[in-house]
């Protein structure tokens, strides 16, 4: 019984590095998506400013 323990540790360990990937992907495409609609609304805001001055 002793190696079905061992078998579900190394899963878990190895579900925990597949888990840190997961989130450090997943922050950086929200990271970059946070930049992109940042720089998108500076963008349309320089545009209202020329055309309404």
């Amino acid at each position: 019984m002793d190696w079905f323990f061992v078998i579900e540790e190394k899963k878990h360990m190895k579900m925990d590095r597949l888990e840190m990937l997961a989130l450090a992907t997943s922050s950086a495409v929200f990271v970059v998506a946070l930049v992109y609609w940042g720089i998108q609304i500076q963008g349309v805001r320089e545009l209202l400013e020329m055309a309404y001055g």
